[in-house]
């Protein structure tokens, strides 16, 4: 086993010793309910010998199974191809069929690559980053760089088909660059992937060279192949970067960010401005000392909202001694409990040093609901724990990983659709190593397959919150404080040469039933409630944007045309929904809100319920978001016509008088208060004076009818009480006799005529 010891302080060794007790009693990973399988020599992935360098993985030909890319580059060997491998697993037995002839990339070598629909046609498209272009070349001084190439997914009938449609892409002239990482992000949120490429490996000692400097851009500009054009300035080329990169929205701004290794010189923070142009962060800003020399992995370690931090660098300038290496823990500060500072990473404390490798893989590979690490070289698992990752003692992978020859790539994916993470390691002086995760465990799990709006596979740049029942849409980036399972980032590359399976995946502990939302790139939103546990999910679409106008009876102010918010100022309004989904929020966002209400959605033509949610009804009358602010709502439904349904706690039911049109790109108002013929049904509302109309007030048990039952029942066992009670029919906060004889006595009989 590789030493991992050398902690900074002799009080974190304490402390993790301590810990490490604690967890070995409590945790059931660390009870032996899981082991990892080498299966290199099983699996049918075989790359011996010939340098491999990355792992990327997809669901490539599309049935279901995730599929494998490896680069490879040594400089030992002649010209030889990358490889290809298309996953056959049955009976969680991980098998892969090479298909070499299907992607052609024949030349020097290879180590950058990544799987990206860059034509947005719900397929994987692959970018092959080349390094060296011709070695039959002699002598070695005269080896030129590779061209990149673009290989396009043409499945047809099930067949593994792709054709290279480099030249229509970009000037070759322009790429012949000794390119290392490679990733596709969206830089100004269009739609379209671009492709970024590290140029060169040494960084800052690099720049100025013809083939390590500067970096390549190519700017998709509408999707189609032949409209990539260079973008020849700006920090995004100009950053000296060298050898991984990480395209992450770190500073949570809606817009993805660019960070990447640098061998000689300080990591290259490129923060995205928000119109696709970058700006270099120095790192007396950013927070980030240490110097991320070869790769940069991202995760919310510590599940409260915002992407954190793990660098990884050799020990020394000759980046050919084993076991040197040193990986450091940042956390990110967007959303710090007690600190925020957006954008700005501060080192935990504890370095993990003469470890191997290139980067840390990360993932949750005990299901618990929190990610743990994997750095390639290493012969154990990290644990997480509070998150932090435990110094590696607890769970043994593979003594051989110990002992691996130069590893490079890592990656997580699960291979054999068991619902847990397996990983790959390409190590660039012996071979391409497989693992399976035996784990056995009462932890569930779910994967989020996800496709953007405009059908691109993958949907980079989306953020997923996975959330406890009746919580979508409320996660640590919008409301601190409430609890959230997981937070996962689609993106192209991480690490140095490493792509997890677009597939997200999730452990999810004890629960058997979550809320997902997705915040997609372009600003749309998708939820899904109440998803049950240990599946596969697909969100193809963003919900439906929901705006909505209606008065409560009870608090109308005709003299201002608004509705009172008596229970506001005295913290009556409660911050979980009294309604059936028992909606929680932090804390009511407004002074202007009035209280919970119910909306549903239901098809035009069944009646059938679509979606529904509790939200915050403000005193002008308009339905508003968490934030009392944006006036829709969204819910989990295609863009169509339905008939809208708003409930209230002591109000009568009402419905739409027609299907309204909705979609996810705007939303028109429908407005219950202009017409007593925007209600379903006759006398299904109540006229408030002049030409307003609004819901009918005294329903007090919520069965739809003013009834005898409201005033014996509710009135008169609550009179004379305050705070947030049923038969406070005027909403004052008080339940006083002017509830029965100003608004029951004059509701007696009516009822809701929502069918």
């Amino acid at each position: 086993m590789n030493a991992f010891k050398k902690m900074k302080r002799v009080h974190v060794l304490i402390f993790v010793f301590v810990l490490a007790v604690i967890v070995q009693l409590s945790d059931p990973l660390l009870l032996g309910q899981t082991t990892f399988t080498d299966v290199r020599s099983t699996c049918g992935v075989f790359t011996k010998y010939i340098g491999p360098h990355g792992v990327f993985f997809a669901d490539a030909n599309e049935d279901g199974k995730v599929d494998l890319y490896i680069t490879t580059y040594a400089s030992g060997y002649v010209n030889s191809a990358d490889h290809y491998y298309i996953n056959t697993s049955t009976g969680g037995v991980i098998t892969y069929v090479s298909k070499a002839g299907a992607i052609r990339d024949y030349d020097g070598g290879s180590h950058g690559a990544c799987w990206a629909d860059l034509d947005n046609d719900g397929d994987f498209d692959l970018i092959n980053g080349g390094t060296i272009l011709d070695k039959t070349i002699t002598p070695a001084s005269n080896w030129t760089a590779g061209y990149n190439d673009i290989f396009e997914n043409t499945q047809v009938a099930g067949r593994d088909t792709f054709l290279n449609v480099t030249p229509a892409v970009m000037t070759i002239s322009d790429s012949l660059k000794k390119t290392r990482a490679v990733t596709a992000f969206d830089k100004e949120n269009d739609g379209f992937l671009d492709i970024f490429c590290v140029s060169g490996y040494l960084g800052s000692s690099e720049v100025g060279t013809a083939t390590g400097h500067p970096n390549e851009f190519y700017d998709n500009t509408d999707g189609t192949f032949a409209n990539l054009a260079n973008i020849p300035t700006g920090a995004l080329k100009s950053a000296p970067s060298g050898q991984g990169c990480v395209d992450t929205d770190y500073d949570n701004d809606g817009y993805v960010d660019m960070i990447t290794a640098n061998r000689t010189g300080d990591i290259c923070v490129l923060n995205n401005n928000g119109d696709g142009t970058f700006t270099s962060i120095p790192n007396t800003t950013h927070g980030i000392t240490h110097p991320a020399k070869e790769g940069i992995s991202m995760a919310d370690f510590d599940n409260d909202g915002d992407l954190d931090m793990i660098t990884l660098s050799p020990g020394d300038d000759s980046y050919n001694k084993p076991n040197e290496g040193i990986a450091r823990q940042y956390e990110n500060k967007t959303y710090h409990e007690t600190s925020p500072q957006v954008g700005v990473f501060g080192s935990q404390g504890v370095d993990w040093e003469n470890v191997d490798g290139y980067m840390a893989a990360l993932g949750d590979v005990d299901n618990d609901g929190d990610v743990d690490m994997i750095i390639g070289g290493c012969d154990t698992l990290f644990v997480n724990v509070d998150g932090l990752f435990d110094d590696g003692d607890f769970v043994s992978i593979d003594p051989s990983m110990g002992n691996m020859a130069d590893p490079r790539g890592i990656a997580f994916a699960d291979m054999d659709n068991d619902g847990d993470l397996d990983f790959a390691v390409s190590a660039k002086d012996s071979m391409t190593y497989v693992y399976q995760n035996n784990l056995s465990s009462s932890n569930h799990y779910l994967k989020v397959r996800l496709f953007a709006p405009n059908g691109q596979a993958g949907a980079f740049g989306s953020k997923v919150y996975v959330t406890p029942v009746n919580q979508a849409g409320i996660h640590a980036k919008r409301q601190g404080g409430l609890p959230q399972i997981g937070l996962r980032e689609a993106r192209g590359n991480y690490g140095y040469l490493g792509q997890n399976d677009p597939t997200l995946h999730f452990g999810l502990g004890a629960s058997t039933a979550v809320d997902v939302t997705v915040e997609y790139i372009d600003g749309y939103r998708a939820t899904r409630r109440n998803v049950a546990a240990d599946q596969t999910i697909t969100i193809n679409r963003a919900d439906v944007r929901v705006a909505v106008k209606i008065y409560l009876e009870g608090c109308y102010d005709a003299t201002g045309d608004t509705m009172t918010t008596d229970m506001n100022g005295p913290e009556y309004i409660p911050t979980t929904s009294p309604h059936l989904d028992l909606r929680e929020i932090v804390e009511i966002p407004t002074d202007d809100i009035v209280d919970w209400v119910y909306v549903k959605l239901r098809d035009e033509s069944t009646m059938a319920y679509v979606d529904s949610t509790s939200a915050l009804l403000r005193n002008d009358g308009m339905v508003v978001a968490d934030d009392g602010v944006t006036e829709y709502i969204t819910m989990n439904a295609e863009s169509d016509n339905y008939y809208i349904e708003v409930d209230h706690r002591n109000h009568v039911s009402v419905m739409s008088a027609t299907a309204h049109p909705m979609d996810y790109t705007s939303s028109t108002v429908y407005d219950f208060t202009d017409n007593s013929n925007k209600y379903y049904g006759t006398l299904g509302c109540k006229s408030l004076g002049g030409s307003k109309w609004g819901m009918i007030t005294g329903d007090a048990n919520g069965n739809g009818e003013v009834q005898a039952d409201d005033k014996e029942n509710d009135w008169r066992t609550q009179v004379g009480l305050n705070g947030y009670r049923s038969a406070d029919f005027n909403l004052n906060g008080q339940v006083q006799a002017d509830d029965k004889e100003n608004y029951w006595r004059l509701n007696a009989g009516l009822g809701s005529k929502v069918p």
